[in-house]
């Protein structure tokens, strides 16, 4: 297995000509001669000082928010090529935050982002690691406000692009769906945060807003995001084999009474059995839905996806040493949003259980002789009726009309 990480440094070292802290000539702030971090970034390869990485993508629990993705490395540094204040590093002038970092697994990209922290730690006998800590560019967001705007009737998609665009967000950044659901006329206030109302469009079209291992802004709207992977997890044959999987059945997401909000209404969806079976369980969200005939549908689709119990399998381990090169080519290529399929005979003791689920998670970690990546699932009960699809276009599953 190939494991390389990539820092956004130039090749020139202490030869190029870096901002430099006190320094009389290249101290001077705002001078056109000597950049902080160094001239025309790129990518170089710092693989032969790792020690260890690991990274953490998605959320924790379905009807959460996506988080910023984070890588986590740590580099041996007992020549001091990571020390900020040692001139003979090759990488002198360049230990400082927000450079590029990228990790690739057998030349797959896993990861893009931004470094934010070095810390450095020594021992008396002299051993020294660097670690850095990088998040993706969903951490952008947080920090970034709408100006004044007033988009008219518009689907999903297009209001996510109006937004990004209102703060000067790359186009080459970004891979926008359409979107199935009509956002209402607005006015935006300015100094609104991004990232918040970009979520409530997520919510509103029941998609996915997250960014994705390449580093774009990736936004899946409610059709899309029931794509199926060729991923198979099993305890047998015929597929990637897994060390080990956690299961979950019970009521932590479990709602029968749905009330959703825009300036089209307020729609109240309830599941009476539900209720009588399991007590009242409510669920209340703000959408920009235009229409309340969308209101009442999206409530419908979450009261079908969450009125029921499920026995769901929540977390998937695998064990990358252990499988070959296609399989963990096939594996490396998950990305949040795909759906895969789970077998699983517990205890060894027939029948097999069979489930699809989505991933909202995706957790790494890469040591000498050790490396495992972690699968975090939600359920994909509720999934409306799609034809021409393995797993959900069989007669008698689903749910016609969304």
């Amino acid at each position: 297995m190939s494991i390389k990480i990539e820092l956004g440094f130039t090749d020139s070292g202490s030869g190029a000509p870096f901002f430099t802290l006190d320094d009389p000539v290249r101290g001077v702030l705002d001078n056109a001669f000597f950049p902080l971090g160094g001239l025309d970034e790129g990518y170089v390869d710092v693989t032969e000082y790792l020690q260890s990485v690991n990274i953490n993508r998605g959320k924790s629990r379905e009807l959460d928010k996506f988080n910023a993705g984070q890588l986590n490395a740590v580099f041996n540094n007992n020549g001091r090529e990571f020390d900020p204040t040692y001139e003979d590093s090759p990488f002198y002038g360049q230990i400082v935050p927000k450079r590029s970092v990228r990790l690739t697994v057998d030349d797959i990209v896993q990861f893009v982002g931004v470094s934010d922290d070095w810390n450095l730690a020594y021992d008396p006998a002299g051993n020294s690691v660097a670690s850095v800590s990088a998040f993706d560019t969903f951490s952008n967001l947080a920090n970034l406000n709408l100006s004044d705007f007033a988009p008219d009737e518009e689907l999903a998609g297009a209001r996510v692009n109006a937004a990004l665009d209102n703060i000067d967000w790359s186009a080459d950044l970004r891979d926008i769906d359409t979107g199935n659901e009509l956002m209402e006329s607005q006015i935006v206030n300015d100094g609104t945060g991004v990232l918040d109302y970009l979520s409530v469009i997520e919510q509103s079209e029941l998609g996915f807003l997250f960014v994705n291992k390449t580093g774009l802004l990736r936004f899946i709207d409610r059709t899309s995001i029931y794509s199926e992977s060729d991923v198979l997890f099993t305890d047998g044959d015929g597929g990637i084999p897994y060390s080990a999987i956690s299961v979950t059945y019970g009521s932590e997401l479990l709602y029968n009474n749905i009330t959703l909000t825009s300036t089209a209404g307020t729609a109240n969806v309830i599941d009476a059995l539900s209720e009588d079976l399991y007590g009242k369980r409510e669920l209340v969200q703000n959408t920009y839905l235009a229409n309340y005939a969308d209101l009442e549908k999206i409530g419908q689709l979450l009261i079908d996806s969450y009125k029921d119990p499920e026995y769901r399998f929540d977390q998937i381990e695998v064990s990358l040493e252990a499988l070959s090169l296609a399989q963990r080519e096939s594996l490396m290529g998950v990305e949040l949003g795909d759906i895969v399929q789970v077998r699983f005979t517990p205890s060894n003791i027939p029948p097999e259980v069979v489930r699809a689920g989505r991933i909202i998670s995706i957790k790494q970690s890469h040591v000498p002789n050790d490396s495992k990546i972690v699968i975090g699932l939600q359920s994909v009960q509720g999934t409306p009726f799609i034809l021409s699809s393995e797993l959900f276009g069989i007669i008698g599953t689903g749910t016609l009309g969304y």
